[in-house]
């Protein structure tokens, strides 16, 4: 029932809001000869019925490369420069506060914090904790978000102590325990690293970023408007910001999508420009909906063109959480 309110609330304002994000640097696409235009095909991407399966596919290799359940991460470095930045995991619903302390040793409450997550565009800029750089022997306050039934799960304080060229060094402890748990985490140049507060470590859980394009999850959408501002889950893609962008085409068939159509558009490297909004939850039918004239257009650093849409959410056993992509290399 709750997702059907979040989903009702979706369909009244009309959410179909892309941050333009300052600041992100373009990507290089490279100019080559064209191949020429491929089958058009069909794809299930299997998340489950409770969406907790992160399923990474390469529309130039057209295949699933990788999945895995959603909890086992909690925190991504990326490395840009001295101490990279840092992402929450917003497919549980991870959100962060900022207590403008310095004190780890403090007793904290969650309850007088407001907590957020990061912004489903992925602009550096505007995540919750950002720069460990810029916010060492700072303390947050982490929610690690809520479980497959909504139950939340712990709350943490995190405070970053060092960040070097090549690792940062944190400490963390659940809220309202004494075991304080003392991090250094080495950054990879050109892949994000990701760790676990679950089971104190970094693990090897993402594809490197060259071998996918389309990320199918669960994330966490944030409505940024000062007067009303808070989070919810949706079910949707996120593209690789670092190798593809993304262009909406949404006033003609998907059959009538050329290479010249493509060649005209406008591109954004937003990650959420696909987003969870091509489809939506039907009070009459009791079904998600799909909205298969939202077609997409995805340009990649080699320079290739694929367009997409999307024309069921169901399995054949009629479980949501299937959805179902028909795409064709232009």
């Amino acid at each position: 029932m709750e997702k059907i309110k979040l989903y009702l609330f979706a369909i009244i304002i009309g959410l179909g809001f892309s941050a333009c994000d300052p600041g992100e640097e373009p990507i290089e696409y490279v100019e080559e000869t064209p191949e020429g235009p491929g089958s058009v095909q069909q794809t299930t991407i299997e998340q489950g019925s409770n969406y907790n399966t992160q399923v990474w596919f390469s529309l130039t290799n057209s295949e699933v490369i990788y999945s895995n359940d959603k909890y086992i991460w909690n925190l991504e470095f990326a490395s840009i420069n001295n101490g990279g930045f840092v992402k929450v995991n917003g497919a549980t619903f991870m959100t962060v506060a900022q207590t403008n302390s310095t004190d780890f040793n403090a007793s904290y409450s969650a309850g007088d914090y407001s907590f957020y997550g990061d912004p489903q565009s992925g602009n550096p800029d505007s995540l919750k904790i950002g720069y460990p750089a810029n916010v060492v022997d700072q303390v947050f306050l982490v929610h690690l978000g809520t479980d497959n039934e909504g139950n939340p799960l712990d709350y943490l304080k995190i405070q970053f102590t060092a960040v070097y060229q090549d690792h940062v060094e944190f400490q963390w402890s659940v809220l309202g325990e004494s075991t304080v748990n003392t991090v250094s985490v080495s950054l990879n140049q050109t892949e994000r690293t990701i760790y676990s507060f679950t089971s104190n470590s970094v693990l090897d859980q993402f594809p490197n970023s060259e071998e996918w394009d389309l990320c199918f999850t669960q994330y966490t959408r944030w409505y940024p408007d000062p007067a009303f501002q808070f989070d919810y889950l949706v079910n949707g893609v996120l593209s690789n910001m670092d190798r593809i962008q993304v262009a909406e085409v949404f006033d003609m068939p998907f059959d009538s999508i050329s290479i010249e159509t493509a060649e005209s558009l406008n591109y954004s490297i937003d990650r959420n420009t696909i987003g969870f909004d091509w489809k939506y939850y039907s009070f009459d039918s009791q079904l998600y909906e799909i909205l298969d004239y939202r077609n997409y257009v995805v340009q990649t650093a080699e320079g290739n063109y694929y367009k997409l849409h999307f024309i069921d959410f169901y399995s054949t056993q009629g479980e949501a959480g299937y959805p179902l992509m028909e795409w064709q290399k232009l």
